[in-house]
C-alpha cells in the first residue's frame, strides 16, 4: 500500500470516529419498524448510472446551490446557537425524518455546505424561526438512499462506480465512508473551490439509521 493510500486512510478514520461514537446514541425507538427497507428505493435505479459523481443533494436541494434551496423554502433561515459550531437550519417531513443543513462561515447566503439526515423522537419546535416542516413522504439522495434501507444497498451502489467503503465496526454499529481529498486531481473538488468531500453512512444491524455528506470545513 503506498503512502497516499495510508495517508487517505487515517484521515478517514480520523474523521469519522465522532460520527462511530454518535451513531452508538441512536435512539432504538426506530429499530423495530416494520418497513419494507429494501423496496424504498428502486434498486434497479441505483445501479443504472455507471459515472462516478458524489452524494451531492437531498430532495433537489444541492451543495453549494442557493437556487436549489430556495426553490424548496421561501426564505431560507440559518441559525448559530451556543451549543452549534456552524450556523444551521432543520427540516422534518412526514416520516419523521430530521434533516439538518449546515452553513459554514463565510458561505454566501442560503448554500448548503453539509447535510445530516437522521430520525428524531423529540417534539418538534416550530417556533425556531430555523425550523420547517416540509410536505415530503422521505427525504431522498440523488443515490436514491434514504433512511432505513439495507446497507447492502449503500455497498452496491458504490461498488458500481468501483469504489470499496471504509469501514469501521463496533457492536452492532458499522459506518461506512469515503473520502475525497486529491484537490489536484478532482475536477469536482476545484469546481467548488472545496478541499475536502466525506460521505458517511451509519448502520445499526445492517439498516442504515443516520447518513451525511459534504464538504468539511476549511
Amino acid at each position: 500500500m503506498g503512502a497516499r493510500k495510508i495517508d487517505i486512510l487515517l484521515i478517514t478514520i480520523f474523521l469519522i470516529l465522532p460520527f462511530l461514537y454518535n451513531c452508538g446514541r441512536i435512539s432504538s425507538r426506530h429499530e423495530g419498524r416494520d418497513l419494507k427497507r429494501d423496496t424504498l428505493v428502486d434498486q434497479q435505479v441505483l445501479l443504472e448510472n455507471s459515472i462516478y459523481e458524489p452524494e451531492f443533494m437531498i430532495n433537489g436541494i444541492a451543495l453549494f446551490n442557493q437556487v436549489s434551496l430556495r426553490q424548496k423554502l421561501y426564505k431560507p433561515v440559518f441559525i448559530e446557537s451556543d451549543k452549534d459550531e456552524f450556523p444551521k437550519m432543520i427540516l422534518w417531513n412526514k416520516s419523521n425524518q430530521k434533516l439538518t443543513l449546515l452553513s459554514y462561515p463565510g458561505d454566501a447566503k442560503d448554500r448548503v455546505s453539509y447535510f445530516i439526515l437522521e430520525h428524531y423522537s423529540d417534539v418538534v419546535d416550530f417556533d425556531k424561526p430555523n425550523v420547517f416542516y416540509v410536505n415530503d413522504s422521505l427525504f431522498i439522495t440523488n443515490y436514491g438512499l434514504t433512511l432505513d434501507i439495507s446497507g447492502d444497498l449503500v455497498r452496491e451502489k458504490y461498488a458500481s462506480y468501483n469504489i470499496i467503503l471504509v469501514e469501521q465496526n463496533t457492536d452492532s454499529t458499522t459506518v461506512l465512508s469515503y473520502l475525497e481529498n486529491d484537490y489536484q486531481r478532482n475536477d469536482w473538488l476545484k469546481k467548488y473551490n472545496m478541499p475536502v468531500y466525506i460521505v458517511r453512512y451509519c448502520l445499526v444491524n445492517n439498516i442504515v439509521k443516520k447518513l451525511e455528506f459534504g464538504f468539511q470545513y476549511p
